[in-house]
């Protein structure tokens, strides 16, 4: 994204001299001999290095303050520039997807208003679970727009990994809504964010002095460790372990992802998934996804490209589209007539996002190595 104007930074060089002439002002006041005196004048050195610095680095900053207005417009020019770019070859496949995520927010706009009980009534809890997911879900699936209209797809990938677990989740729920079949999934799903508020409690407890944070109370985290208890009391210890909620479906004891991905038969997105993954962690694969090659040229990403960004399309799609049917698909009573129609309506809504990602990737492929980085 244009290269920047090196008339706006200071000269490496007034540093160095800044620098050297601190140095040199230190030695002659302190009246120390090189020759004879080589540590004391050494401590003098670094003394003066460390004020020379300081001094230094308030030239940068007040430099960069100045230059600040002038390299921000230039910036922002050319951050519109590049987006009317991603437009030019995403923008069809992008409107689809707004319009899958337009009709998802809908669909659990209208779910809430048929199923919301009188004010003075608690949302039953497969209901209150299953609209906290799905607008979770239509949430990060903006996330992954937002992202992807910068062209940032390795970002949008890691966001929608996580589309996928809300997915699941969503799944697993939804499946066990016959009367009889584990009536209280719903219950343990919700009391579980217990065991998580208690764990970040004690994480945060032992780390806020080192950041200089208030901790929590006596009292405070009391309550935390009473809830704590009084879940593990009523579900029992594997309840208290991560994804402890579903241990009633896997025999008693808490589950793996990969395990919850079989219950909502969704193993076959298992390898997307574990692609993705490496978008989260600091491993070195994700490191090696960072690194392409156009035209024999290699390449770090730091900023947005054209490529790469139907993956995260498609794949965010079918997951926002697997919380909405799974939300639509939660009620004892099942989906009335008019709610099939919007589950097939969403899923050809899928479908074309992805036929017109794949199109869209083909004449960015087409391009070769022009044109499709942003800096």
């Amino acid at each position: 994204m244009g290269k920047v104007d090196v008339r706006q930074r200071p000269k490496r060089h007034e540093f160095d001299t800044k620098i050297s002439v601190v140095i040199s002002e230190a030695i002659e006041r302190s009246g120390l001999d090189i020759d004879t005196q080589p540590e004391l004048v050494e401590q003098v050195v670094g003394k003066a290095i460390d004020r020379g610095s300081k001094n230094a680095s308030d030239v940068v900053v007040r430099s960069l303050f100045k230059a600040a207005p002038r390299m921000l417009r230039r910036r922002r020019r050319d951050e519109r520039k590049w987006r009317r770019q991603i437009r030019k070859y995403w923008g069809e496949a992008f409107n689809i997807y707004r319009m899958l995520l337009v009709a998802c927010h809908e669909v659990g706009e209208a779910f809430d208003f048929d199923h919301r009980p009188p004010d003075t009534e608690p949302f039953p809890p497969l209901a209150n679970a299953m609209l906290g997911l799905q607008a979770r879900a239509v949430q990060v699936a903006l996330d992954v727009l937002t992202l992807l209209e910068n062209g940032l797809g390795q970002g949008a990938l890691g966001r929608a990994r996580t589309l996928h677990e809300i997915a699941v989740a969503a799944c697993v729920l939804s499946e066990q809504r016959s009367p009889g079949t584990n009536p209280d999934l719903a219950e343990r799903f919700l009391d579980h964010q217990i065991v998580s508020t208690r764990k970040d409690a004690r994480q945060y407890q032992d780390n806020a002095d080192a950041i200089g944070y208030e901790k929590f109370t006596d009292d405070e985290m009391k309550e935390f460790e009473d809830s704590f208890e009084r879940v593990k009391t009523k579900y029992g210890s594997e309840f208290c372990k991560d994804n402890g909620w579903a241990a009633v479906l896997n025999g008693g004891s808490a589950p793996t992802f990969r395990r919850l991905e079989e219950l909502a038969s969704m193993s076959h997105l298992r390898s997307h998934y574990a692609w993705a993954s490496h978008e989260v962690h600091a491993d070195s694969k994700g490191w090696q996804q960072n690194i392409g090659e156009w035209d024999g040229v290699l390449y770090r990403s730091t900023g947005g490209t054209l490529s790469g960004l139907a993956d995260p399309a498609h794949m965010a799609a079918i997951a926002l589209n697997n919380v909405t049917l799974s939300l639509i698909m939660c009620t004892d009573e099942g989906p009335d007539t008019e709610s099939l129609i919007v589950m097939r309506v969403l899923t050809q809504l899928v479908d074309r996002v992805g036929d017109a990602s794949i199109e869209a990737h083909r004449r960015v492929e087409a391009l070769g190595g022009s044109s499709v980085h942003d800096g």
